[in-house]
């Protein structure tokens, strides 16, 4: 097994479009940096209203994941962007490759809590990721 099909199987990212492109082990102290890649279909689903959408463009995105071990982790992804004729411009739904699992009581990802991991358990393992802070986008608050 791949170190990406490895991180792939631990991400479970299986089924979502997504994959593990590269994987880097570096700095002092030690980091490990994941790439995600979207396989490239040409439709996307708007987090507004779930119609499928062309890709109006790809959009960097860094952030922080639950640490492997002890080492801090890190995803980095191009971000498609649905172009929705409904909503416009809109960063679509990454998978954040946790479920509810024994991962969200070791630290928690972004700040999530136990209670809503209990509270919403099938929308856990997904995310809307934020623009770096400058604005939400729907959904947001579920990795908060």
């Amino acid at each position: 097994m791949t170190p990406n099909a490895l991180f792939d199987a631990a991400l479970q990212l299986a089924g979502t479009g997504w994959r593990v492109s590269a994987t880097e082990f570096q700095g002092e102290p030690k980091q490990l940096e994941l790439v995600l890649e979207h396989d490239g279909q040409k439709r996307v689903v708007c987090p507004e209203c779930q119609r499928r959408c062309t890709i109006y463009d790809r959009v960097e995105k860094r952030w922080r994941h639950l640490n492997f071990f002890q080492y801090r982790c890190e995803l980095v992804a191009q971000v498609p962007r649905a172009d929705c004729p409904d909503h416009g411009a809109k960063l679509t739904i990454v998978p954040c490759g946790i479920g509810v699992s024994q991962q969200i009581l070791t630290e928690g990802f972004v700040g999530l809590r136990w209670s809503d991991a209990a509270q919403h358990p099938p929308r856990i393992s997904r995310c809307v990721l934020s623009c770096n802070g400058a604005g939400q986008s729907p959904g947001a608050d579920l990795c908060r």
